[in-house]
């Protein structure tokens, strides 16, 4: 199961954020797994519940938003969510298309405290 490796990752990516803006814990972070990245969102939780707590994001709470696998076409540049990935343009039928979302993994925001304030950290791409 994958998903350790990555959770393993992501608790070390966050201590890193929190050992270079000086934080004293972690609040709150939020992941985005695209539908087409190859994680299991559920396995992604199982896995952080059984690590959270022996890294120095113990205790913070993790919200997973799942994005859904979209296209543009090539064709005639419409953009459209996949359906049971289905890899034709719903406008003009060409089969000439490319995902633009839904691929990756994105540690999209992370919530840290110092003793003087909370503050959150925007978007990083695994």
């Amino acid at each position: 199961m994958h998903e350790f490796s990555l959770v393993t990752a992501l608790l070390n990516q966050v201590g890193e954020l929190m050992r270079q803006e000086q934080a004293e814990r972690v609040i709150s972070m939020q992941v985005n797994i695209g539908a087409f990245c190859g994680v299991d969102p559920e396995l992604f939780r199982i896995a952080y519940d059984m690590l959270v707590d022996t890294s120095p994001a113990r205790g913070a709470q993790l919200r997973v938003v799942q994005s859904p696998l979209e296209s543009r076409c090539g064709n005639c540049g419409h953009e459209f969510a996949n359906n049971f990935f289905h890899f034709q343009c719903p406008s003009c039928n060409s089969n000439d298309v490319t995902a633009v979302r839904g691929e990756d993994l994105v540690l999209e925001t992370v919530t840290l405290e110092r003793s003087e304030a909370s503050f959150a950290i925007g978007s990083t791409t695994r």
